[in-house]
């Protein structure tokens, strides 16, 4: 069977021996930031997709999920001194650095496991913004969960956003989103906001697209929100997120297992959990 006809599972299933070298195509550089790519020709004018570590696990696993679902191949890599030393060795056993960036022409993805450090941030801003103007991206997607501080139901109806593109703010609004006002954003996507708020010579657009999610437990279902909601503004792919949706349901329910059992010890249990 020829390797284009092999199932994701089959492919996952086959573990390199040896590791690859993947061959520099282009480098960009911004103070202690430098970004790799291998094939810049493939991902000319795709969206971008970023999510870093913050409140929760939504902009994480958004990333992570898409690049599965999209097989996604790795495209490049961001490294900078003022991180830590280490490798990411991907189901394959393919080494590579934390932050990763997978893609092809429908999408671009920039995952990371890793906590971007205080005196990193606004480097990792820059660099993104200059990768983004590079390829000339026709939109930039931040993703962040919005941390709901109650344990009930919480309503998965509507999220928050920011965009430079007025086909895609009418959009949103027609799916039953809301702007964001009188907020704060911090850490990277903050500042992308910042960086796109200003129209300088090489001008990007940008989409923020924020969730609520559960403070008390990991809640997928922000990120099925959001990739539901990115997967209706792209015209260039579809997601399946049933098992993400199954994942998120199996979880949910484990957790509101946990409260009830906590509640009827402490004799303080209602129905709020049946």
């Amino acid at each position: 069977m020829g390797d284009d006809k092999k199932t994701k599972e089959e492919k996952a299933k086959e573990v390199q021996t040896v590791m690859n070298r993947n061959v520099i195509d282009q480098v960009i550089e911004f103070g202690t930031c430098k970004l790799t790519i291998f094939d810049a020709a493939s991902i000319q004018n795709a969206s971008v997709l970023i999510g870093f570590p913050n409140i929760g696990i939504t902009p994480v696993l958004t990333c992570n999920y898409l690049v599965e679902d999209l097989d996604l191949p790795l495209v490049g890599c961001i490294d900078s001194t003022s991180m830590p030393a280490g490798a990411v060795i991907s189901s394959v056993g393919q080494p590579c650095t934390p932050i990763r960036i997978f893609g092809d022409e429908r999408m671009v993805v920039i995952a990371s496991e890793m906590k971007v450090l205080p005196e990193m941030t606004r480097d990792l801003i820059g660099i993104v913004c200059a990768f983004v103007r590079k390829i000339k991206s026709k939109m930039l997607f931040c993703v962040e969960g919005v941390p709901v501080e109650k344990v009930e139901k919480i309503e998965r109806n509507e999220m928050n956003f920011l965009t430079t593109s007025p086909s895609f703010s009418k959009k949103l609004l027609e799916l039953g989103h809301k702007p964001l006002h009188d907020a704060v954003v911090s850490g990277i996507t903050g500042g992308i906001i910042s960086e796109a708020s200003m129209s300088g010579a090489d001008p990007f657009e940008l989409t923020a697209i924020l969730a609520p999610t559960s403070s008390f437990y990991p809640d997928a279902w922000s990120s099925v929100m959001i990739i539901r909601c990115i997967d209706e503004l792209e015209t260039g792919w579809t997601s399946n997120t049933s098992k993400l949706e199954s994942s998120a349901t199996e979880l949910e329910s484990k957790v509101k297992d946990l409260m009830r059992s906590n509640l009827k010890r402490s004799g303080s249990y209602n129905s709020m959990y049946a």
